[in-house]
Parts: structure tokens; sequence; C-alpha cells
């Protein structure tokens, strides 16, 4: 029997529809966060294995606390695992898996949403309502249809996003990624990254994070593009330099921008109302009302949460078994 204990205040209930699928994983809730002080408390639960989900990356001692504490495997409950350190892990004997595949369209529409109301000036809409003002001058849209639209990134979620845009039947779409896919090649034409700034109102960004491209997004490519562009990020905050973002926002070169995750995000789920915003760059991005910020909730709808704890399940199981996992990250 695994035992896998429930960090990150996940609960039994939320794993319930898959709890009994297996007999060999016991799920354990520990009522703790992810944070070293309670990693401490781990000793006294006897555990095999984390259920966990962090935004923030902590150091060497964090994974020696979970050595110590028994804990031979960690299952994050999400496709992103830039918050793992593989190298510590693999150090203190620890093996860890996660849910690389959920619900594509839990993003893909949430990034819809974004581009939406963008061209609808929503934000600025429900600021003027909230402070009693029912005037419309300055607030004429833009229709979808009569845009060009970016997408860099299109695997499995931009290709889901491509086919939400398709609906709009936007005036073209390009894509830009290192492999084509040729079922999208009835609807985008695949150009390059200076081409698609240069032609693009609206730029979508869901390549994944890696090395090479983080801040890709910086001054020069702003510079790149149409003026007036609008950007949406619903992949990585790291993507974006967000010194670059406002400038072309303060600037007026970028016409807004909509982000659903923004680099050193993981600052703000420690943030306990302080008197000083904990990114200040974002204070200033949302004193624009073309700015829009929600705060990584794209992949959060009631099917890829299903998705995400069912594959978690699965995950532990297969440690239980096998002791391997077929999602393995420490290699």
């Amino acid at each position: 029997m695994l035992r896998a204990g429930l960090f990150s205040n996940f609960t039994v209930a939320e794993f319930e529809e898959f709890a009994d699928k297996y007999d060999d994983v016991e799920l354990v809730e520990t009522h703790l966060s992810a944070s070293k002080e309670d990693a401490y408390k781990l000793k006294d639960f006897d555990l095999d294995a984390l259920v966990f989900n962090t935004r923030t990356r902590e150091d060497e001692d964090y994974y020696k606390i979970l050595s110590d504490a028994g804990i031979k495997y960690l299952c994050c409950c999400s496709a992103g695992f830039d918050h793992m350190n593989l190298a510590r892990m693999k150090k203190y004997g620890m093996l860890g898996a996660n849910v690389p595949q959920y619900s594509p369209n839990a993003i893909a529409e949430h990034t819809v949403m974004l581009v939406l109301s963008l061209l609808r000036h929503l934000r600025e809409q429900v600021l003027r309502i909230e402070n009693h003002n029912y005037g419309i001058g300055g607030l004429l849209g833009r229709e979808l249809r009569n845009m060009t639209v970016g997408i860099i990134g299109a695997g499995r979620i931009g290709a889901t996003t491509i086919q939400c845009l398709f609906g709009f039947n936007p005036k073209k779409i390009y894509a830009y990624d290192l492999y084509e896919n040729p079922s999208l090649k009835d609807k985008v034409e695949y150009v390059s990254l200076d081409e698609l700034y240069a032609k693009c109102d609206i730029i979508i960004l869901h390549c994944a994070l890696t090395d090479d491209n983080v801040h890709f997004i910086d001054k020069n490519a702003i510079d790149k593009m149409k003026d007036g562009a609008l950007i949406v990020n619903s992949r990585r905050g790291p993507l974006i330099d967000n010194e670059a973002l406002l400038y072309g926002i303060e600037s007026g070169k970028l016409g807004g921008c909509a982000l659903d995750v923004i680099d050193g995000e993981e600052v703000l789920d420690k943030s306990k109302g302080s008197d000083t915003h904990p990114i200040r760059r974002l204070e200033k991005l949302m004193q624009s009302p073309n700015v829009i910020f929600t705060h990584h909730s794209a992949f959060f709808t009631d099917e890829a949460f299903r998705n995400m704890h069912e594959t978690c399940i699965d995950n532990l199981h297969e440690y239980a078994r096998t002791g391997k996992c077929s999602k393995e990250l420490v290699k």
C-alpha cells in the first residue's frame, strides 16, 4: 500500500471520483501547505508520496526535508512542473510525475475570452459602471472577423485555440512553431516570428517555457509588432519581459494586453495584503484599463480538474505497482 499525502491543502473530496479506483493507493489528508515550514511536519504522517502543487521553486533544503520524512515520490497535479527542482529530487532519491495533458479547452476558451474582452474594452466598461459612468465614448469595439491573429506555439492547446478562433472567422490566422502540424494547414499559415509580429493584430502565446525563450517577448520584439497590437499570454509568465511589456503599454505601441500569467507571479500567492504591491510592474500595468490580468486561472475548470485528479491517481498507482511511472520527470 502506497500512502500519498495530500499537500498544498488538497482534500480527499477533490479526488473522490477516482479515490477508490485502485486498492494499492491510500490518500491521506495532511491539511498542510507546500511551505518549507510545513514540510517538517510530514514525518508525523508516515507517507511514501506527496500530491502537491506550488508556484514557488524551493531550495535544496526543501527536498532534503521531504526525503528525511520518507517521501519517495512527488506527484505534481498539473502539466507545468517549473516549480519542481528535478536535479535536487534526483540527488535525494525521489521520483516525480506530472499531468502532461488535461482539457485543452480550458485554456483555449479562457484565451478566447481574453481576446474578446480586449476587443470590446470589457475591463474599462466594468470600471466605468462601478463608478456610475454609463457613457460609451471611447469604447468602440472591434470584431474578431476583421482581425489577423498570430499563435506562437501551435501544440495541443494552441491547436485547440485555433479551432475555437476559427469559428469567429478571423481575417487570417498565422502560426509559429518549431514543428508544423499538418492537420492545421487548412486553418493557419506558418510564418517566421518576425513576419508574425509584423502582420498580426493579436498575438497569442501558447509556447512552452524553455531556457532558450525566457523573455523572448522583449522590447525588440514589441518594436517589431504592428502599432496597436494586442498580446495575450495564458501560457507562462517568463515568456514576456515585464519591463518591455510596460514600455509597450505606456508608449502606446501596444493596444492592450491580457495576461493569465506574469513573470514573478509566485510572490502573489504569498502576498498578505501588504501596502506594497508584490510585482511593481504589474501594479503599473494595471493602471491602464486596456490591461487585463486573471491570476493563473485559465486551467481552472471542472473538466480540467477531473483530468488532473484522475491522472494523478493513475500515477500513484503506477508507483505503487512498479516503482516507476510512464509520466516520469526525473531521469
